[in-house]
């Protein structure tokens, strides 16, 4: 499997914070995260440049470097392992004409606190990953980061938390290739319960040890199936 980083993966609200409480719990929230993409990129081929585009390069340079300076040890281990030995094992891409369409790109790469300029890489990476892909006969992913107010919305109610993905695929045609889908995942568990894609991650599946299983709506993956909803039951 080839695997497409987003460059805001390492986004996390209070990780410098000046309250020593809040910088804990924001580094907590994101050396797990890192923990489960390393589990994720086991085995699996991350994607480092193209000639054009030195993807991971720019992700450490905007995002990453700044984050060496926070005290926390494992938090900078588990930093280095995406850029040191995933990256040592990473492929990097032949050049191509991205010639074709895409869809989802703008909601993770035009998210303002990123600021500009990622969207035109984005699409030469995908793009490139797409061809490689097809000719090596290789599934393909996006190892994203759900952010309220980018790509997740916050559906919880009357002490049920619940967190809705907004964009759960992106979707590539290039010539060159077959339509192609890049499933998002930032969890082990999105790769295998295909509907935690989508739906809050935490949800019990049929198979698994929660006595009131979560039954994906039929088509989750079609935009037009609502997710959620509420019901006003009878008393009785």
């Amino acid at each position: 499997m080839l695997v497409v980083l987003d460059p805001g993966f390492f986004r996390e609200d209070g990780v410098r914070s000046e309250d020593a409480a809040v910088r804990a719990r924001a580094q907590h929230r994101l050396r797990q995260r890192l923990d489960a993409a390393n589990r994720i990129l086991l085995g699996k081929k991350l994607v480092v440049a193209t000639p054009e585009v030195m993807w991971l390069d720019t992700i450490y340079q905007r995002e990453v470097r700044d984050l060496l300076a926070v005290s926390d040890r494992s938090l900078r281990a588990a930093i280095d392992r995406i850029f040191r030995d995933h990256r040592r094992a990473g492929a990097v891409l032949p050049p191509i004409a991205p010639v074709g369409a895409m869809w989802g790109v703008s909601m993770m790469s035009e998210w303002l606190p990123l600021g500009g300029g990622w969207r035109a890489s984005m699409e030469q990476i995908l793009a490139a990953t797409t061809v490689y892909a097809a000719e090596h006969e290789q599934p393909v992913a996006f190892l994203c980061h759900r952010i309220l107010g980018r790509n997740a919305v916050d559906r919880s109610s009357g002490g049920v938390e619940f967190v809705e993905v907004l964009r759960w695929r992106l979707s590539v045609s290039i010539r060159g290739a077959p339509p192609t889908v890049f499933p998002c995942v930032s969890t082990p568990r999105n790769l295998t319960v295909d509907w935690t894609r989508r739906m809050d991650g935490r949800l019990p599946e049929v198979h698994g040890p929660g006595l009131h299983p979560y039954c994906a709506p039929p088509g989750w993956k079609n935009s037009n199936t609502a997710v959620w909803r509420t019901h006003q039951s009878r008393p009785c």
